[in-house]
């Protein structure tokens, strides 16, 4: 909530120059509170949805790192109808002698993505895993919406599953590649 704090430092030698003092001063300011929070650019969320994932509110003592927790649950929020590349900004604007501030989250949707098809490609033995195997630890169908979190935690498992090697050193790290169709469902 210390939105003008400034640091600085101050030092002093010795007098006979062989060591120094290294003062720190750090005058934090005001502490600011959250006077509104405003969501523009949204479509297909609606405004309550989104505020539901939020954890900030009026009248709360500004967090920058709750803003950033708060700003990719609206990020995954959109994730999980699809639009994987949904870009949320938000923006912080001060309240003159208020020590106050507004929230403003601007949102640019993007397209919304659908799963085509999945293909499955292991390199090495053939048959040391089955491509059914794989298709189950991702949790994700042909035809579904793309949800941003289900293909982060695909990722996620397919790099400590012991059955893939995950060491660069020794192989290429299992990964899911995501390629845009030219059509649009």
């Amino acid at each position: 909530g210390y939105l003008t704090a400034v640091a600085g430092y101050r030092y002093k030698y010795s007098d006979d120059g062989s060591r120094m003092e290294l003062t720190f001063v750090i005058n934090e300011g005001p502490r600011f509170k959250i006077n509104s929070i405003q969501i523009i650019g949204n479509r297909y969320i609606t405004e309550d949805s989104i505020r539901s994932r939020l954890t900030l509110a009026p009248g709360d003592m500004y967090n920058g790192s709750v803003l950033h927790v708060d700003t990719q649950e609206i990020v995954y929020g959109y994730g999980e109808p699809g639009f994987m590349y949904a870009d949320i900004q938000p923006k912080t604007v001060m309240l003159d002698d208020q020590n106050a501030v507004d929230l403003i989250y601007k949102i640019e949707e993007g397209d919304q993505w659908k799963i085509g098809q999945i293909h499955v490609n292991i390199d090495g033995e053939v048959d040391a895993i089955k491509e059914t195997v794989v298709l189950n630890m991702m949790d994700m169908y042909e035809g579904e919406l793309l949800d941003r979190r289900k293909l982060q935690n695909a990722r996620t498992n397919f790099g400590r599953s012991p059955l893939f090697e995950s060491n660069p050193q020794i192989a290429e790290p299992p990964d899911i590649v995501v390629t845009p169709r030219e059509e649009r469902f």
